[in-house]
């Protein structure tokens, strides 16, 4: 499978990913690292349940989010020529952020199975925070190819970049130890999630309408044959 029909089935698969995670998150039961010891163990004791249905939304959303980088890279290659550097690392940056995402949930569901301790509710928190910077990598590398190769429109090179920005500043808090921007903090929790959201509905969107054409002179050219007419009077791409 290639091209447009693994393009739209990608987006296809983003865009259930999206409704996975926005169902995900009515199950949210948040809970303040200042709360201490006893209010965090009472919490997934008491949330468990919920707790862990949300987990299994997030951990199927996860696969339909793999399946969705696989279409995103095929596009930005296409786009980008040559060996697809910057698209490479779009895929190994966004597959890095799901599996961190992937540990932090797995520690959110064995905290209400087994009395947990406050140290890895902390570690859950710090997981997902982290898991903040390999993505933003991947969006910056999504806007570096829509702007040099038009792989996207350029306002969704923009859209990527701030998305990419509103990953890394709660990175930052991983050197608080309380305040908004600390890991568990509200700016850390609720800041990277809703631009991420229309990013990733916007983009599965635009793969799943149709591949985009891409401008001729960004386009990688073939390989053209060494005729003498070629060679004489022809145009050789760029990429020759």
């Amino acid at each position: 499978m290639r091209g447009p029909e693994l393009e739209r089935l990608s987006g296809i698969a983003g865009l259930v990913g999206v409704a996975i995670g926005a169902g995900a998150v009515v199950f949210e039961r948040g809970v303040s690292r200042g709360a201490g010891p006893a209010a965090t163990i009472r919490h997934f004791q008491e949330y468990g349940d919920v707790i862990r249905l949300q987990s299994l939304l997030f951990v199927v959303g996860a696969g339909f989010f793999l399946w969705f980088l696989v279409g995103l890279r095929s596009r930005l290659r296409a786009a980008e020529g040559g060996d697809g550097s910057l698209a490479d690392l779009v895929l190994v940056a966004g597959a890095l952020s799901g599996a961190l995402t992937l540990v932090a949930l797995a520690v959110q569901v064995a905290l209400t199975l087994e009395a947990p301790l406050v140290a890895l509710a902390a570690l859950n928190d710090v997981l997902f925070v982290v898991s903040g910077l390999p993505l933003a990598v991947a969006l910056v590398a999504v806007a570096v190819i829509s702007f040099r190769h038009h792989a996207f429109a350029h306002w969704v090179g923009w859209l990527s970049a701030v998305t990419a920005v509103t990953q890394t500043i709660p990175v930052l808090g991983i050197a608080a130890r309380s305040g908004a921007l600390a890991p568990g903090g509200w700016l850390s929790a609720f800041l990277p999630f809703p631009l991420y959201m229309v990013w990733l509905t916007t983009t599965a969107v635009v793969l799943t309408v149709g591949a985009q054409k891409i401008p001729a002179a960004d386009r990688p050219s073939a390989t053209v044959l060494a005729t003498p007419t070629a060679r004489s009077g022809g145009s050789v791409g760029r990429g020759s």
